[in-house]
């Protein structure tokens, strides 16, 4: 039943995820976190976390990391079917419509709408996940602010959209600060 359950849940999420993976981010929170209660948000950052480290689209990758973690290898079967079943088939239909009404006006409208949205949703995650990450999931107050998360991501995203290093060697740079920061400070 669990299965089921995974499955139907990652369809769900799959048939509303429009534009892109980052801004199906905040509809595999809101089903994972707060309507299965599979994980809390802190389990949830630590799972994006993850799929950046890890090759492959972030909405397999989290089905798979999900599935896995509710019920072992059939649960990732389960979530990562769930996940690419009904866009293959709507990408298929699409496609056909796109490439025979391409030129008419109100599609061009429809697709501006569908952008203008999916950047409401991308930066809906970024207030969430940065208060959970910043504040520990705490209150939002200068007390429970977590001076070293908000340095670390500062610098992460100079790094990255400077181009200066490669995102991967500043995740591990941000996870040895991290761990270092912990080992001797105690932070």
């Amino acid at each position: 039943m669990m299965l089921l359950k995974i499955t139907f849940s990652f369809i769900k999420i799959c048939l509303l995820a429009f534009g892109g993976a980052y801004s199906a981010v905040p509809l595999v929170a809101r089903e994972i976190v707060d309507v299965q209660k599979w994980m809390t948000y802190v389990e949830f950052a630590d799972l994006l976390a993850l799929d950046e480290l890890t090759p492959g689209p972030i909405m397999i990758n989290s089905a798979t990391f999900v599935g896995m973690k509710l019920a072992g290898i059939p649960g990732a079967i389960a979530a990562s079917l769930g996940c690419c079943i009904p866009p293959a088939i709507i990408c298929f239909v699409l496609d056909m419509i796109y490439r025979k009404y391409r030129e008419v006006p109100v599609v061009s409208q429809i697709l501006q709408a569908m952008r203008c949205m999916s950047l409401a949703l991308v930066i809906s995650t970024l207030i969430s996940l940065s208060a959970n990450i910043m504040f520990h999931g705490a209150g939002i107050s200068f007390a429970n602010l977590d001076i070293l998360s908000v340095v670390l991501a500062a610098v992460a995203f100079v790094l990255i959209r400077k181009e200066v290093a490669d995102p991967i060697v500043v995740l591990l740079g941000c996870g040895a600060v991290s761990i270092f920061s912990s080992m001797l400070l105690g932070i």
